[in-house]
């Protein structure tokens, strides 16, 4: 039984080189990800092909918005509320770190300043810089939304692949 454990946590787990870093990190929860795809739906500008936005229609001035035109009409606490999943993302996923080739060291990354603890091993998100966690977030996201990947690496494990 332990052979089959391991091979779903080993599948479970991806390393990735992110601004000079290696990171590990796990597959987060389904209530984390719709979360984070309702916030991200926050962001999108309208889409020009429903009726309400499609030319000739009421709204045909808004198939034509650029991103800066719908981040304008988007409410700064809706931009806040994404900005703050995504770290929330950064946050679950993260377990290790370390520089290329070195040691794996276990982080967890926090939300809060007043949590961080660099001798128990965390660190405030808010360190990183916003590219850094934009990237581990959106990795974190492709992880733990991917269909097949996880069975291949589990076939291969067993050596059925």
């Amino acid at each position: 039984m332990a052979g089959i454990l391991h091979a779903l946590a080993s599948a479970a787990v991806r390393e990735v080189t992110i601004g000079g870093t290696d990171w590990r990190l796990r597959r987060v929860s389904s209530a984390d990800l719709v979360r984070a795809h309702a916030c991200a739906l926050l962001l999108l500008p309208a889409d020009p092909t429903t009726p309400d936005t499609a030319p000739g229609g009421k709204g045909a001035q808004k198939a034509s918005q650029t991103p800066r035109d719908a981040l304008l009409h988007t409410s700064p606490d809706a931009m806040v509320a994404a900005v703050e999943m995504q770290d929330a993302m950064a946050c679950a996923s993260v377990t290790h770190a370390r520089a290329p080739g070195g040691e794996w060291d276990p982080i967890e990354l926090v939300l809060s300043r007043a949590r961080e603890d660099h001798e128990a091993g965390r660190m405030w998100i808010g360190d990183l810089g916003m590219p850094i966690r934009s990237e581990i977030a959106q990795e974190a996201m492709r992880h733990s939304t991917e269909d097949g990947e996880a069975v291949e690496r589990l076939a291969s494990f067993r050596g059925t692949a």
